[in-house]
């Protein structure tokens, strides 16, 4: 089994992309390198990581989703990763519409456990798919943004995006 990765320049920022067999599987901010992947992944030291590979259709796809031009990435593009609680959370997650948050207890509800709501925070801050399992719609119900693994100014950047407003990713 192998990997292949590449980076994917916007204007102010990149994002990893990690693909096996030609589908993403991860997706990652600036700061991020193979090495976060692998670990989200739960990948062995073993497995290779190429660079290079990730498909046209990919790239073009998160571009479209990372300026606003398409508000959810073809299923046949990429992979969902993770047990069968998180991929869960993760269908949940792709049910937020464009646009729009929830919150964590309103996402645990969703998934079938209210009581549940730390769990599912914890799925996800796992979460390898930014922005195709759209995490940054997820807020904490006393206010605010919460936490995000590229960093908070990135979420409220994806939500300014997602109201309407002119961002520059």
């Amino acid at each position: 089994m192998e990997y292949h990765y590449d980076y994917l320049n916007m204007r102010y920022m990149r994002f990893l992309l990690v693909t096996q067999a030609g589908r993403l599987v991860f997706v990652g901010g600036s700061e991020e390198g193979v090495d976060v992947a692998r670990k989200m992944l739960k990948t062995p030291a073993t497995v290779s990581f190429i660079a290079g590979g990730v498909p046209r259709a990919v790239m073009d796809g998160m571009h479209g989703l990372l300026t606003g031009k398409l508000h959810q990435l073809p299923a046949k593009l990429y992979t969902v990763v993770g047990s069968d609680f998180q991929k869960r959370v993760y269908e949940q997650l792709r049910q937020v519409p464009y646009g729009q948050t929830r919150t964590y207890s309103e996402l645990a509800e969703a998934v079938g456990d209210v009581k549940a709501v730390r769990a599912v925070a914890h799925a996800v801050g796992q979460n390898p798919l930014l922005v195709i399992q759209p995490c940054h719609r997820i807020v904490p119900k006393n206010g605010g943004l919460g936490q995000f693994r590229c960093g908070v100014a990135l979420k409220q950047s994806l939500l300014d995006m997602e109201a309407g407003k002119r961002v520059h990713l």
